[in-house]
C-alpha cells in the first residue's frame, strides 16, 4: 500500500508539473523588455517609454518607480553591484547608471557604435554584449577606463539573449529561429545548434536542466533539458502569451514581460521535488529560506560523500568530498536568490532547492 502512495504521489507530482498558474503582477506599462531580479526589485526595460522602471514582487498592488528616465530605446538590462547598464538598440549604445546617486539619474557611455545591442552578461570583468546587428557576440573589460570592444563569436543570425552555464555561453539566435552555444574558453569558439526549428527565440532561463525560452512570434514560452542529445526538440511550458519577451525563474515562479504591457507570473514545479522524493538520502535543511547559512541535517550517517553547490544559472560554486557525513552547515556568499545543493554517494543522489532572501 505505502509503495502504491508513493507511484500516487510522483504521478501527482508529475500532472503538477505540467501546469501553470497565471498571475499578473503588473500592467499599464509600455512595451516592457527585458527584466531582471535585484532581492525583492524586479527592474523592467519599457522601450515604449523610453525607462528603466523597477516594482517591488513582494507588494499586494506593485507599482513601478522609475530608476532612470530619457533614454533611447532601452532593451537590455544588468546589474552589477549599483551600476546599471543599459542597451539603447537603435543608437547603439552601452550606458551606465549609478543608481546611488539621485533621481533623476544620468546615464553615461561605456561603449558606442555597436549594432542593434540587445542582451548583456557578466562574467567576472567581461561583459558580453549580443549585436543583433552584426550578428555577433562581442565583450568587454569593465574595469577598463577605456573599454576596448572584443569580438567572441561572429556569424551568428540576429542572437539577442545570452546565459552562461559554466562555460558553456548559449545564446538566442532571433532571426535564426533557435538556441546555440559556444565554449567560451575555446581560442575560436565555434557555434553549436542547442535547439532548432524555434519561433523567433528570445530570453531565456535556466532551472536545474531545464532551459527555458520565449518563443516570441509563437507566443508561448517552451523548454529543453539541456543534459538530453543535441540538437534537441522544445516542449510547450506556457501558451497563449501577448508577444513575450524577457524571462526568469524566481523561486518557483517564472516571470514573463509582454510586450503589449504587462509582466505575467505562472507558477511552475520544480523537478528537484520528485528527486527529493524517490532518493533515499534523507535530510533536513534549515533556516530554509535563509539569510546566508543553512544547516544541512542527515536521518543517518552517510559515507564518501560529494556535495556541489550551484546558482541558479549553473555556476558552480562550492565543491567538496567527504568521507563521513551526519551534518554540516553550508554558507551562501553569493547574491539573494535560488540555490541547488546536490548531495551524491556512490549508491544515490539528490538535490536541495535553498533559497537565500
Amino acid at each position: 500500500m505505502k509503495k502504491l502512495n508513493l507511484i500516487a504521489a510522483i504521478v501527482l507530482l508529475l500532472i503538477i508539473g505540467n501546469t501553470t498558474a497565471q498571475t499578473t503582477v503588473v500592467s499599464g506599462l509600455n512595451k516592457p523588455r527585458s527584466i531582471l531580479l535585484n532581492g525583492n526589485d524586479l527592474y523592467i526595460a519599457q522601450t515604449g517609454s523610453n525607462k528603466i522602471s523597477k516594482i517591488d514582487i513582494t507588494s499586494a498592488s506593485p507599482t513601478p518607480i522609475d530608476v532612470v528616465a530619457g533614454l533611447d530605446n532601452p532593451f537590455g538590462i544588468l546589474l552589477n553591484g549599483n551600476d546599471l547598464y543599459i542597451t539603447e538598440y537603435y543608437s547603439g549604445k552601452l550606458l551606465k547608471v549609478d543608481l546611488t546617486s539621485p533621481f533623476p539619474r544620468t546615464a553615461t557611455d561605456v561603449v558606442t557604435g555597436l549594432s542593434n545591442p540587445y542582451g548583456l552578461l557578466l562574467n567576472g570583468n567581461d561583459l558580453y554584449i549580443a549585436q543583433e546587428g552584426n550578428n555577433r557576440i562581442s565583450k568587454i573589460d569593465i574595469t577598463s577606463s577605456s573599454p576596448i570592444l572584443t569580438d567572441v563569436v561572429i556569424g551568428l543570425r540576429n542572437p539577442s539573449h545570452m546565459l552562461l552555464n559554466g562555460s558553456d555561453l548559449y545564446v538566442s539566435e532571433n532571426n535564426g529561429s533557435k538556441i546555440s552555444k559556444i565554449d567560451i574558453t575555446a581560442s575560436a569558439p565555434v557555434a553549436t545548434d542547442v535547439v532548432t526549428g524555434l519561433n523567433h527565440s528570445g530570453s531565456m532561463a535556466l532551472d536545474g536542466s531545464d532551459l527555458y525560452i520565449s518563443e516570441i512570434s509563437a507566443n508561448k514560452i517552451s523548454k529543453i533539458d539541456i543534459t538530453s542529445t543535441l540538437p534537441t526538440t522544445a516542449s510547450d511550458v506556457v501558451t497563449g502569451l501577448d508577444i513575450p519577451q524577457g524571462i526568469l525563474l524566481y523561486d518557483g515562479d517564472l516571470y514573463v514581460s509582454e510586450l503589449r504591457g504587462k509582466i505575467s507570473k505562472f507558477s511552475i514545479t520544480n523537478n528537484v521535488d520528485i528527486v527529493e522524493l524517490v532518493s533515499q538520502i534523507k535530510v533536513t535543511t534549515y533556516p530554509n529560506p535563509n539569510t546566508g547559512s543553512v544547516h544541512i541535517a542527515f536521518e543517518k550517517e552517510l559515507n564518501d560523500v560529494e556535495m556541489v553547490l550551484t546558482n541558479i544559472v549553473g555556476k558552480e560554486i562550492l565543491k567538496k568530498h567527504y568521507d563521513i557525513l551526519s551534518n554540516t552547515d553550508i554558507v551562501l556568499d553569493g547574491a539573494k536568490g535560488i540555490y541547488y545543493l546536490t548531495i551524491k554517494t556512490s549508491k544515490d543522489q539528490t538535490t536541495l532547492r535553498l533559497l537565500k532572501n
